[in-house]
């Protein structure tokens, strides 16, 4: 009596394929650019609102609380740039990156509600401590993400 021999085929992993991999790869980079060409617009809108006599005018600026607005922003920013890299490193890109997208939209949405210099720097500082994850979150993934 003859036997037959029976063989299990198991169905292809779709994410462990090749193709799958790297149009994931280059979707994460697309995220990452996106978010990275967000902030950059978020960076700079205020030089744009600081050169605009209707605005100067709305807030009573002088020269030294325009330049004061200018850097509010990049003093969170700044200090915050090697402490994002940390929490990046530690707890990986997504979470840390989604809350201080976050952060950073309420921020700017918040601009529009301000009333005064101070709320306006306020503004900006927060804004900054927000985008201060971008760079060290963009270069973490792509470190790990070979594009090939």
């Amino acid at each position: 009596m003859a036997t037959v021999q029976s063989t299990v085929v198991e169905k292809p992993n779709v994410s462990d394929h090749p193709d799958a991999l790297g149009a994931r790869r280059w979707v994460i980079v697309g995220l990452l650019s996106i978010g990275a060409i967000i902030a950059f617009c978020s960076r700079t809108n205020i030089s744009a609102a600081l050169a605009y006599k209707p605005f100067v005018e709305h807030f009573q600026l002088s020269n030294i609380d325009r330049g004061l607005l200018n850097s509010a922003f990049f003093w969170s920013y700044m200090l915050l740039q090697i402490p994002t890299g940390w929490l990046v490193d530690r707890y990986g890109v997504k979470i840390p990156y989604a809350i201080s997208f976050v952060v950073w939209c309420l921020a700017s949405a918040a601009t529009g509600l301000t009333r005064s210099v101070g709320e306006l720097a306020t503004v900006r500082v927060i804004t900054g401590a927000g985008e201060a994850i971008v760079t060290p979150a963009s270069r973490h993934r792509y470190r790990r993400v070979p594009l090939y």
